[in-house]
């Protein structure tokens, strides 16, 4: 039985009060109330199992006694907890979706995978925790939605609620161009396809920052990540930075990745989906810069584990002031306990008055 408090818990003094009980149970000589001249004569014969067994009544006794105590401190166990939120931190993930992002150079259990499926895995750890890689997860942050390739889009905005959250970002897709009823790609939508893929670093910064402009959380933070470097969009990296530290926005920036030839996942005009070898840049002293100059931090993640890494190292440095569990309600276990230590002692009273009656 666990018993999560005492609401009463002075009633243990009255165990004190026991010990002299036990004391004079143990101590005590019983008076004399029949005059017999010997019993020597009954020395040949050997004692009864109730003779046995007569003293170790007053146990029950004793044991009822404390099993009516522990009633009356009446203890409780907790059926219904609450988190007792304190003011989290307000995070706006940043998350490019180009082209670039297709490339399969990491790994998920042993199966390689793209950059984006990786970086979505991780996110995913990092905001709802995982006992396996030792992450808490993020339960009083406000936390939202940047995707951006050539595009900046709000995909979802700051919530409490991480179950939506996690739901929009698995939806997160790279880009695909735009198809007729018949799979055929509209000329137009090819256009824009193509224009999704580029990577608009300032726009996606600016748009997180807008986000959290009207936040009263006391700490706002943007986590950008990206595979690539500034080539598309109206505001350049360096305006976006102005935005952010007028806010007063920390900005944790992440490249993933690394540089040269790799294969990335292509659609040509016919809808011909396949993977070829592109020369793939990472423009890290861009995000270094903006990651200074707003007072963050930049990382640079070549692999899952690595990244597993960036992600606990910000997880670390964010830390969020938060009580744990504490029970509401409670439900009363005293009646067990009342009921045994009622049972213990009319037992004793009953076999003592009855099988094990002596005489006085």
């Amino acid at each position: 039985m666990n018993i999560d408090r005492f609401n009463d818990p002075l009633w243990f003094l009255a165990l004190l009060c026991l010990v002299p009980l036990v004391v004079r149970m143990f101590t005590q000589r019983r008076q004399v109330s029949v005059v017999f001249s010997s019993l020597s004569i009954l020395d040949g014969v050997g004692r009864s199992w109730r003779s046995h067994v007569r003293p170790w009544l007053m146990w029950l006794r004793i044991v009822g006694l404390v099993c009516v105590v522990v009633a009356l401190a009446r203890p409780q166990k907790g059926i219904s907890g609450f988190r007792e939120r304190r003011e989290g931190i307000a995070i706006q993930i940043c998350l490019d979706r180009s082209t670039s992002m297709s490339a399969q150079d990491f790994e998920l259990k042993g199966d390689l995978v793209s950059r984006l499926k990786a970086v979505k895995e991780v996110i995913r750890q990092f905001v709802a925790g995982d006992g396996e890689t030792n992450l808490a997860g993020r339960p009083d942050d406000q936390i939202g939605l940047v995707a951006f390739g050539g595009f900046a889009e709000v995909r979802c905005p700051e919530t409490l609620d991480h179950t939506v959250f996690l739901d929009i970002l698995k939806k997160v897709q790279l880009p695909e161009p735009v198809r007729n009823p018949d799979g055929s790609i509209l000329s137009a939508g090819y256009s824009l396809y193509q224009q999704e893929g580029a990577t608009a670093i300032g726009d996606a910064l600016a748009l997180s920052a807008d986000q959290l402009r009207t936040s009263d959380a006391k700490s706002k933070v943007i986590i950008l990540l990206s595979d690539g470097e500034h080539n598309a969009g109206v505001l350049s990296p360096d305006q976006a930075v102005a935005i952010a530290k007028q806010f007063g926005i920390r900005v944790y920036s992440i490249g993933v990745g690394s540089t040269g030839r790799r294969f990335v996942r292509v659609i040509d005009a016919f809808g011909t989906v396949a993977y070829r070898p592109m020369d793939l840049r990472l423009d890290q002293k861009t995000l270094t810069k903006i990651a200074e100059e707003t007072g963050g931090k930049y990382f640079h993640a070549d692999n899952t584990a690595s990244l597993l890494d960036v992600y606990k190292e910000i997880d670390a440095l964010e830390k969020t002031s938060t009580e744990g569990t504490i029970y509401r309600d409670y439900r009363e276990l005293c009646f067990p306990w009342l009921l045994a230590g009622v049972l213990l002692i009319a037992t004793e009273i009953v076999l003592g008055t009855t099988v094990f009656r002596g005489i006085p």
